[in-house]
C-alpha cells in the first residue's frame, strides 16, 4: 500500500501541504469567521464618530485586543482570558489611584494652589500673545511639565516601579498570568508618565485605554456565543477526533512498514506525526478541567467525555510505540552508517579521535553480533508477519475510522439533524459489528501463535527447544530479528486492544445517551483548583517562560520514599541566610527578568517627567516606545533577538499595509468611514488567519504587525475627525513615527537585555535536557528500589507524556537557536541531536518499565537475571554515566575518556552464565511478547545513553590521556 511515510519528499506525488495553509476546512473557516467578525466589529468603533468622541485617541486599542485574545476555541476560555485582562487593568487602575493620592499628598496644598494659579496666568499670557485658545495652551503647558514637582515624581516612580516589578515577577513564575501582567503594566504606565504632569488628582486617567479594551472583550464574548458557539465538551470531542486522525495513519504505517520492508520510513515525517499527535492530545487534555464548569447541550456529559478521554490516553501511549519502533529503525540505520564511516578511519593513526575507546568497544561488539544470515532471516520473518498481520491491521484501521465517525456524529449533530433513537441504535450496532470483526481477527492472529516468526529460526534451536550457541565464540547467533518481530507483534496487539477498549466504551455511552439534553456544571470548587493548575492555550503566550528546573518537582511519587538523600546543609547564621535568600530573590530567574523590565521602565519613562523632554515625549507618543520595550523584554536571549528581528520587520510590513489600507479607503481626502471599513475587512481577515495558525513563536510578530496597521489607520483618521494634543499626522507620517518608536523601544530593551548577564537560551535548553535525564535517573532508581514494578505503571505513563510535552515546548526555541550569539560550546545541530537522544532515552526506559510491570514474577526474575537490571555493578555504571552526562550538560565540561560505555557490552559481560537463554517454550508463552518488549526497551535505553555520551564527547571533547595503555584499557571491563 502507498504510504506518505515511504514517499520521498522530492517526488511530485507528495501532496502534503504546509501546516500554515492546511486550514481551509469547514471547522477552521468557522473559527476564522468568528474571530475576524469580532476584530472587524471592534475596528468599526474607530469610524463611528460618537464612539470616537467618547473613547478618545486610544479607540484603536479595541481591535488590537481582539488580536491578542481572539474568541477561538472554548467560549469559557475566551471569558477567562478576558477576565484576566480586566483583572490586570483593575489592579493597575487601583494601584494607580492609590499612588496618585500618595504622590499628591507629598506636595502641600498651598504649593499646589500656587502652581495651579501660576499655570492659569501663564496659559492666559501665552494665549493672548499667540491668539491660540487658552484651553489649548493650558493643555500644552501641562504636558510640557509646567507643574512637575520632584517630590510628586519620586513617589509616583517608586510605587509604580514596585508594581511593575511585582507584575513581571508574577509573569516569570506563572506563565498563565501574562495577560494580567501585560494589561496591568500598560495601565500603570499611564499613571507613571501622565500622573506627575497633572496638577490635581485624576482617578480616571487610564479610562482611555480601559474602555476600548473592555469593549473589545465584550465583543469577543458576544461573537464567541452567537457565531458557532463552542462549549468545552464540543471542543474536547473535536480534539479527540484530531487525536484519532494521526492514529489511523499510524495503523496504516505498520502495514506499510511490513510491505515495504526492509526500506525504512521517512524520519522527518515520523517526527512531524509525533509532534502532531502529542500536541493534539495535550491541547485536548488541558481543557478537561473546564468540563466541570461547562454548560453544554449534547448527548454526552462531562463524566462521559472524561471516560472517553481516559481510553484515548491509552491509545495515544500505544500508538506512540509505533512511531518509536519505526524511528528506532531509522536511528539504527543512520547509526550503522556513521559507525561504518568511523571504522574506516579508526586505525593506529587516529587513536586521538574523540571517543576512541568507546568506539573500539562498539566495533568489537558489532563484530560479535554481525551475521551474514541476519538480514535474510529478518526479511523472511517480516514477509510472514505481513501475511499474518494484514487482516488485523486493516480491521484496526476500520475500527479507528468507525471511532472518528462516531465522535463526529455525536459532536456535530447536537442542534440540527439530530438522529432518532432508531438511528442511534443502528449506528451503534454498525460500530459494534466493526468491533466484533476486529476481535475476530485478533483471535485469529493470537491463535496463529509465534510459529510464523519461529519458522526462519528453527535451525537455531535443538530438538528439545533449547537455544544453540553461535558456531564461533566470537559470533552471536542472529536472533535479533526474532525479538524484533515479537516486539512488533506486541505493539500491534497493544494498538488493537486500546482501539477495542476505546470503541467499546464509546458504543456503550452511545447506546446509553440517545438524546441530546442540557448539562449543567458539577463540582465548581474542584474545577476551580484544576483550572488554576492547567495551562489552557489562549494564544497570548507563545511559550511558558519558566525555569525548567522547576519541572523536576513533578517526579515525586506519592507513597514512595524520598530518593535524594543529600547531606544536610551546614549551619549558617541568620544574616548569611538572609543575604543568600535576598541574592536568590533579586538575581534568580524571576528576579533578573523583573529587574530588566523595571530598568526598561525607568529608561523610557523618565524622559516623560523631565521638564526638558516632557513636551516632546507626549507629542511623539513616547508611551508606545515604553510599552514596546517592556513587552519586548524576554527571559532568554534567543527569544529577544528573534523578537527584535521579526517585530522590526513586522512594524515595517504593518506600516506599509496600514498606508495601503488608509489610502485605499481615504485617497487624498479626510477618510471615508465606509471605504476604510471595507478595506480593513480584508486586512482583518488575512491578519486573523495568520494570527490563528502561525507558529507559536510568530504569534507576537503577527500582533505587532496588526497593531502597526491600526496605529497608522487609527491615528490618520483621528487627525481629521478628533484631533488631540500631539496628533501623529496622516499615513506616511504616522508610519515613520511608529517605526521610530519601535526601534527606540527595542534598542533600549537590547541594551538592558545584556544586564547583568544575558540569559542564554542554549544554556536553558541544555539544563532542561539535564533535568529530563535526572527524571529518568530517578525513575530508574524507583524501579530498582521497589520490589513490585507494577505500582509504577501510572507514574511511568505520566512521566512519558510530561516529557513529551516538555520536549514540544523546547522545540520552538530550538528552531530559532541560530539567532542567538552565545559563548556556549553547544550549537543548534548538537542540541537537536542531544534532544532527540534524550527523547529516545525517555521513551525506551518507559517502554521497559511499562513492559516489566506487566510480567509475571517468573519472567520478571528471568528478565532481571539476563539483563542485569538490578545488578549493583550495572546500576553503578548507569547512574555514574547519567551523573557525568548531567554535569556535562550543565557545565559544558568535557567528559572522561574512559567511561563504562558501551553500557550494553558491560551488561553482556556481567551476564550470569546461562541466564536468560531463549527456548521455544519461552517464546510460545503469551507473555513472551511483553518479555521481548522489555528487553528491547532496556537495550534501547542503554544504546541511546551510549550514543548520547558519544554526541557529548564530539561536542565538548574528553579529558584523560590513556592512548599509551590501549591494551590495558581494552581489558578494563573483562
Amino acid at each position: 500500500m502507498e504510504s506518505p511515510y515511504f514517499t520521498s519528499t522530492g517526488r511530485g506525488n507528495d501532496k502534503t501541504r504546509r501546516p500554515l495553509f492546511d486550514h481551509f476546512n469547514a471547522r477552521d473557516l468557522k473559527t476564522l469567521f468568528k474571530c475576524a467578525a469580532s476584530a472587524w466589529a471592534a475596528t468599526l468603533l474607530i469610524f463611528i464618530n460618537p464612539v470616537l468622541k467618547n473613547y478618545g485617541t486610544a479607540v484603536f486599542f479595541a481591535p488590537i485586543v481582539t488580536f491578542i485574545l481572539p474568541p477561538a476555541g472554548i467560549a469559557l476560555t475566551t471569558f477567562m482570558g478576558g477576565l484576566m485582562m480586566i483583572i490586570g487593568m483593575a489592579l493597575g487602575w487601583a494601584w494607580g489611584v492609590i499612588v496618585a493620592k500618595a504622590a499628591l499628598a507629598a506636595r502641600p496644598a498651598a504649593d499646589t494652589a500656587r502652581i495651579v494659579e501660576a499655570l492659569g496666568r501663564q496659559a492666559a499670557a501665552v494665549s493672548q500673545a499667540t491668539s491660540v485658545d487658552s484651553s489649548i495652551t493650558y493643555q500644552d503647558l501641562i504636558y510640557s511639565g509646567f507643574v512637575l514637582d520632584g517630590r510628586v515624581t519620586a513617589v509616583y516612580f517608586v510605587l509604580i516601579l514596585v508594581f511593575i516589578y511585582l507584575m513581571a515577577r508574577m509573569r516569570a513564575s506563572n506563565p498563565n498570568s501574562q495577560l494580567v501582567q501585560m494589561f496591568g503594566t500598560v495601565v500603570a504606565d499611564i499613571y507613571l508618565t501622565n500622573g506627575p504632569l497633572l496638577p490635581n488628582f485624576l482617578g480616571t486617567a487610564p479610562i482611555q485605554m480601559i474602555k476600548p479594551a473592555a469593549t473589545a472583550i465584550g465583543i469577543s464574548m458576544v461573537c464567541a456565543i452567537i457565531f458557532f458557539p463552542e462549549t468545552t465538551s464540543h471542543f474536547v470531542m473535536a480534539g479527540i477526533e484530531d487525536v484519532l486522525q494521526p492514529m489511523k495513519r499510524l495503523s496504516n504505517l505498520s502495514l506499510a512498514a511490513l510491505q515495504n520492508f526492509p526500506t525504512v520510513p521517512n524520519g522527518k515525517k515520523l517526527k512531524e506525526t509525533h509532534e502532531e499527535l502529542i500536541t493534539a492530545y495535550t491541547t485536548t487534555a488541558s481543557s478537561l478541567p473546564f468540563l466541570k464548569v461547562d454548560v453544554s447541550y449534547g448527548r454526552f456529559n462531562a463524566d462521559d467525555i472524561v471516560s472517553v478521554q481516559t481510553r484515548l490516553k491509552t491509545m495515544v501511549l500505544s500508538f506512540v510505540e509505533v512511531l518509536q519502533f519505526q524511528s528506532d529503525r531509522v536511528s539504527r540505520q543512520e547509526y550503522r552508517e556513521v559507525m561504518i564511516k568511523k571504522s574506516q578511519f579508526h586505525d593506529d593513526d587516529h587513536k586521538h579521535q574523540v571517543g576512541h575507546h568507546q568506539l573500539m568497544a562498539t566495533f568489537d561488539m558489532g563484530k560479535q553480533y554481525a551475521h551474514s544470515a541476519r538480514d535474510d532471516l529478518l526479511n523472511s520473518e517480516m514477509n510472514a508477519m505481513h501475511i499474518k498481520a494484514r487482516p488485523l491491521l486493516v480491521a484496526c484501521s476500520e475500527a479507528i475510522d468507525a471511532s472518528i465517525d462516531g465522535v463526529r456524529q455525536v459532536n456535530s449533530r447536537r442542534w440540527f439533524s439530530k438522529p432518532s433513537l432508531a438511528q442511534c441504535l443502528e449506528m451503534a450496532d454498525a460500530r459494534e459489528r466493526t468491533v466484533e470483526n476486529l476481535k475476530l481477527h485478533r483471535r485469529e492472529f493470537t491463535a496463529a501463535g509465534t510459529e510464523s516468526l519461529l519458522a526462519p529460526y528453527r535451525h537455531l534451536f535443538d530438538d528439545e527447544g533449547n537455544f544453540l550457541a553461535g558456531k564461533e565464540e566470537s559470533q552471536v547467533a542472529p536472533v535479533e530479528g526474532l525479538v524484533i518481530g515479537m516486539v512488533f507483534e506486541a505493539i500491534i496487539l497493544a494498538n488493537v486492544d486500546a482501539t477495542i477498549d476505546f470503541l467499546q466504551t464509546f458504543i456503550y455511552l452511545e447506546k446509553q445517551r440517545t438524546k441530546s439534553q442540557m448539562w449543567w456544571p458539577g463540582n465548581i470548587r474542584a474545577a476551580a483548583v484544576d483550572i488554576s493548575e492547567s495551562n489552557p492555550s489562549t494564544g497570548a503566550n507563545p511559550r511558558p517562560v519558566q525555569d525548567p528546573s522547576e519541572k523536576k518537582k513533578k517526579v515525586k511519587v506519592k507513597g514512595f520514599h524520598e530518593l535524594s538523600r543529600r547531606k544536610p546543609l551546614r549551619a549558617r547564621s541568620g544574616l548569611a541566610k538572609f543575604v543568600l535568600a535576598a541574592n536568590e530573590y533579586l538575581f534568580g530567574f524571576e528576579g533578573t527578568y523583573a529587574l530588566r523590565v523595571t530598568l526598561a521602565t525607568v529608561a523610557l519613562g523618565l524622559p516623560g517627567v523631565l521638564k526638558s523632554s516632557a513636551g516632546f515625549y507626549n507629542r511623539e507618543k513616547g508611551l508606545w516606545a515604553l510599552v514596546m520595550s517592556q513587552t519586548g523584554m524576554m527571559p532568554y536571549m534567543v527569544d529577544f533577538i528573534f523578537g527584535f528581528v521579526t517585530k522590526s520587520g513586522a512594524t515595517v510590513l504593518g506600516g506599509v499595509l496600514g498606508m495601503v489600507a488608509w489610502y485605499m479607503g481615504a485617497g487624498s481626502g479626510v477618510g471615508n468611514a465606509y471605504g476604510l471599513s471595507a478595506a480593513m475587512a480584508v486586512v482583518v481577515a488575512v491578519g486573523m488567519y495568520f494570527r490563528l495558525w502561525a507558529r507559536r513563536a510568530d504569534i507576537q510578530t503577527v500582533v505587532v504587525c496588526m497593531a502597526t496597521i491600526y496605529l497608522v489607520v487609527g491615528y490618520s483618521f483621528l487627525d481629521f475627525h478628533n484631533p488631540s494634543y500631539g496628533s501623529a499626522g496622516v499615513g506616511y507620517t504616522v508610519f515613520w513615527r511608529r517605526t521610530l518608536l519601535v526601534l527606540v523601544g527595542s534598542a533600549t530593551a537590547a541594551i538592558i537585555q545584556f544586564l547583568p548577564v544575558p540569559s542564554s537560551s542554549t544554556t536553558h535548553i541544555a539544563k532542561s535536557l539535564s533535568s529530563i535525564l535526572e527524571t529518568q535517573a530517578e525513575l530508574y532508581a524507583l524501579f530498582v528500589s521497589h520490589p513490585s514494578p507494577n505500582t509504577l505503571q501510572k507514574h511511568v505513563e505520566e512521566t512519558l507524556l510530561s516529557t513529551y510535552e516538555t520536549m514540544n515546548e523546547l522545540q520552538p526555541m530550538l528552531e530559532i537557536l541560530e539567532f542567538e550569539f552565545t559563548s556556549s560550546l553547544f550549537s543548534k545541530s548538537s542540541l537537536m541531536k542531544i534532544a532527540g537522544l534524550t527523547n529516545r532515552i525517555n521513551t525506551h526506559l518507559c517502554q521497559f518499565l511499562n513492559a516489566a510491570s506487566k510480567l509475571p514474577p517468573t519472567l520478571l526474575k528471568q528478565l532481571q537475571d539476563s539483563m542485569g537490571c538490578k545488578d549493583e555493578r550495572v546500576i553503578a555504571d548507569i547512574m555514574s554515566v547519567l551523573a557525568i552526562v548531567d554535569l556535562a550538560l550543565r557545565t559544558s565540561r568535557p567528559l572522561p575518556a574512559i567511561m563504562p560505555n558501551p553500557l550494553l557490552k558491560r551488561v553482556v559481560m556481567l551476564q550470569r552464565p546461562g541466564a536468560g537463554a531463549m527456548t521455544i517454550e519461552l517464546i510460545k508463552l503469551p507473555e513472551s511478547r511483553g518479555f521481548c518488549t522489555a528487553v528491547v526497551g532496556w537495550t534501547g535505553f542503554l544504546t541511546a545513553l551510549d550514543e548520547l555520551v558519544l554526541a557529548l564527547k564530539e561536542r565538548l571533547g574528553e579529558w584523560g590521556a590513556f592512548d599509551a595503555f590501549d591494551e590495558d584499557v581494552e581489558g578494563l571491563g573483562k
